[in-house]
């Protein structure tokens, strides 16, 4: 089954597919970057908000690389390149 398909996944499971560590999964759910809940004695990730996280993620560094660099060495290498 396919990681999107799949509505919750344990926190073990999720760190393996997402590939992050331990500590970085309960700091993004601390952060309230992605849910997760309790059933039972087990946390379960809710995947969609970690697909949604990574599209307001991909959306943040999108709209970063557009803004002019604070650097201004690197303004000037940007405008002579073009």
């Amino acid at each position: 089954m396919d990681l999107a398909e799949q509505i919750t996944m344990p926190i073990r499971r999720f760190e393996i597919a997402a590939n992050l560590g331990h500590q970085r999964v309960y700091d993004l759910i601390a952060s309230g970057a992605i849910e997760s809940v309790l059933i039972g004695q087990r946390r379960y990730i809710i995947v969609r908000s970690y697909l949604d996280y990574l599209d307001r993620l991909k959306h943040q560094q999108a709209t970063e690389a557009r803004r002019p660099s604070p650097n201004p060495r690197a303004r000037i290498g940007r405008q002579a390149a073009q």
